[in-house]
């Protein structure tokens, strides 16, 4: 048994016998420091003396994908994506049956996913795959197989049942704001829900971000808010932002903090959102009804919109008000441009013949 450093990290290498009496080689890299190393043999020969350690050809592959989930993933994700993963548990279990993790090989794996493909979306696909990718790789390091059997695969995938998401266009947009703005105070009941519709036309802020608001993050007198959290729906509470980037202080018109503040007025609770009559603040289900009541008021067909799409909208927005993708890809939260171009690629394509046509206008005048 040995220790290696290997760059800023540590790397095992075990020999054993297996229960059989054949002699077996273990590697395992990834720790970072040498005592986390020495814990880690510690434990596997304790493993080995108690007749713990699995013989490679007897680890089903279902059995080993639950158990690097619950000891690489579980600990490091957020609630929605545990869910994610513990239906791939039951999808690794139904696809693979009871094949050993040595068993798979790549045609063995292609017909699996082809399978897979046949019942699901391309997405939905993309994401299994990924996960089944990372649990391979996790394999090869502790050395139970030896070659990675998912490179060169051909994703097969069915669109036939995806739901199509809709958008809004400018003109939609524009009547959707107006009305907002023009009917927050004729319905009390539905004055919360749609100050928290405005405020994401107004600022492209995601859902959980809008939810988890405090009074504390407005800046009133420079028309500012602060996002460093989000709202976890299933434990009620404050949650990190989705990624580092999502911390940021954004800009906001005067028009929404005008209206945020008139709505200060009549609340004493911490949370902007929060809804003194549900006890909570509000969710997906209600924003969303509110907007298909909202889009019925105003003649909008678009049955595929939800709150997500209204981020899109406020890209659009902003994007047709000739501001650059570097200053909106700040406000969103994206760490760089390139994330918000790649998201919104469509955008610049139903743009781009308008703006050719300001170019070259421009560029005649300039020139004659």
């Amino acid at each position: 048994m040995a220790i290696y450093k290997k760059g800023n990290s540590y790397e095992v290498r075990i020999s054993y016998k297996d229960i059989k009496g054949n002699y077996k080689q273990h590697h395992k890299t990834g720790f970072k420091s040498k005592e986390e190393a020495e814990d880690y043999i510690a434990n596997f020969k304790l493993k080995l003396s108690n007749n713990i350690i699995p013989l490679k050809d007897k680890i089903t592959f279902s059995s080993y994908f639950k158990e690097w989930y619950e000891t690489y993933k579980e600990p490091v994700i957020s609630d929605n994506t545990k869910r994610r993963y513990r239906t791939y548990i039951r999808e690794v279990k139904k696809y693979f049956n009871n094949k050993k993790l040595c068993e798979v090989n790549r045609k063995c794996y292609q017909l699996i996913i082809s399978d897979y493909g046949k019942t699901h979306v391309k997405t939905s696909v993309t994401k299994f795959d990924f996960a089944i990718k990372s649990m391979v790789k996790s394999a090869i390091l502790d050395g139970l197989i030896d070659t990675d059997f998912t490179k060169g695969i051909t994703l097969v995938y069915n669109d036939d049942n995806k739901i199509e998401v809709d958008y809004l266009n400018l003109s939609e947009i524009k009547a959707t704001v107006n009305y907002l703005i023009e009917n927050l105070k004729s319905s009390p009941k539905t004055t919360n829900n749609y100050i928290f519709i405005l405020t994401g036309f107004l600022t492209g802020m995601r859902l959980g971000e809008i939810q988890a608001l405090t009074w504390e993050d407005i800046d009133f007198e420079n028309n500012k808010i602060t996002i460093n959290k989000s709202w976890d729906d299933i434990n009620f509470g404050f949650k990190p932002p989705k990624t580092k980037a999502s911390n940021r202080v954004i800009d906001i018109p005067s028009i929404l903090s005008n209206i945020l503040k008139d709505k200060k007025k009549d609340k004493k609770d911490k949370l902007v959102f929060f809804n003194n009559t549900a006890h909570r603040v509000p969710v997906s289900q209600n924003i969303n009804k509110s907007m298909r009541r909202l889009f019925k008021r105003l003649g909008i067909s678009r049955n595929n919109y939800h709150f997500h799409s209204v981020r899109h909208s406020y890209v659009a927005l902003a994007y047709s008000l000739g501001i650059d993708f570097y200053t909106i890809s700040k406000q969103l939260g994206h760490a760089n441009p390139t994330t918000t171009i790649n998201t919104y690629s469509y955008l610049i394509e139903e743009f781009k013949q308008e703006q050719t046509d300001i170019l070259v206008k421009k560029l005649d005048k300039l020139f004659t």
